[in-house]
């Protein structure tokens, strides 16, 4: 699944998403010559231009979990064998016995502290926070698609929904855009591998062509400082905070910060913790103030000021 992962679309969007260096150093190998090994597991997706060749001589070995378990179990039972040996043996050597056990033996009396992460995203920290009961309201149920069973194509995840819905909106040109255009932005991407056709289908296309439309959408526009999809890490409390700020613009007085939500029902207190930390990094980072805070909601084709 991971060489699946690495191997399909644009390898600038794959390393951004990696979390170690193993994982950069994967997207890299499975498009050099020498990364075969990678390719003959996915049935070679890559074409011959996709290939590049480094000069570098290796070999790359790929190991099941079951691989390690059994290293793990061969280790195990070296120790208990060494163990016997001493015990077993003529010579009085207690004092050393009992420094193996020590050692053999040993947990870390802080064990504990160490399943802490030292670092956390912004989404989980402020998913902990507590807010008052709100309400129940009810509405009638409507299904805008068809359950699995009942289609031919995949059906999406809310999670799945709001990333692409994410991608796009880094991905698509900064101008002026009406239904047309926006088709036509969607294809290019689809062209490059940057989306499939099926992620296509779940992309609302008046909701983007009305944010550009929009007064929010013509301020982003005229900024000559845009940026989109920019990670940072800051102290929060104990802990490094991890964080990734889909918009940003500067203006003549400050910066104007901009979320995208695809959220059913529009609820801006739910977001208003994350925002405020990512207003935080940004004044931290560029030492100006963040003058305005939006949420565009595009499951509604409308913006919120916080």
């Amino acid at each position: 699944k991971f060489v699946l992962q690495i191997t399909k679309g644009d390898i600038r969007r794959n390393i951004k998403k990696q979390k170690n260096y193993l994982s950069w150093i994967c997207n890299v190998l499975v498009r050099d010559a020498g990364g075969f090994v990678f390719r003959n597991k996915t049935d070679n997706l890559l074409t011959q231009k996709d290939i590049g060749d480094s000069g570098l001589k290796y070999s790359i070995n790929l190991l099941t979990s079951n691989d390690i378990e059994n290293v793990e179990q061969e280790t195990g039972h070296r120790k208990d064998q060494l163990k016997a040996e001493i015990e077993n043996h003529d010579i009085k050597i207690s004092q050393w016995v009992k420094y193996f056990e020590k050692m053999s033996d040993f947990k870390y009396e802080y064990i504990e502290d160490t399943k802490i992460p030292n670092k956390r995203s912004v989404t989980d920290i402020t998913k902990s926070y507590k807010f008052e009961e709100m309400p129940y309201t009810f509405e009638d149920v409507k299904l805008n698609k068809l359950p699995a069973f009942m289609q031919a194509q995949k059906l999406f995840t809310k999670t799945e929904q709001g990333t692409i819905a994410h991608l796009i909106m880094e991905k698509i040109d900064i101008r002026h855009h009406d239904k047309a255009s926006i088709k036509a932005e969607l294809q290019k991407m689809i062209e490059k591998e940057i989306l499939t056709e099926e992620e296509r289908g779940v992309v609302d296309e008046d909701a983007i062509a009305e944010f550009f439309d929009s007064e929010l959408g013509n301020r982003m526009i005229a900024s000559s400082r845009v940026y989109r999809e920019q990670s940072f890490l800051m102290r929060h409390e104990d802990i490094i905070a991890e964080g990734i700020i889909d918009c940003y613009f500067f203006e003549s007085d400050g910066i104007v910060l901009l979320d995208y939500k695809t959220d059913e029902n529009i609820d801006e207190k739910r977001h208003m913790p994350q925002l405020e930390m990512y207003k935080r990094a940004l004044e931290s980072v560029y030492d100006q103030k963040v003058t305005e805070t939006y949420i565009y909601w595009l499951s509604k084709g409308e913006y919120s000021k916080i």
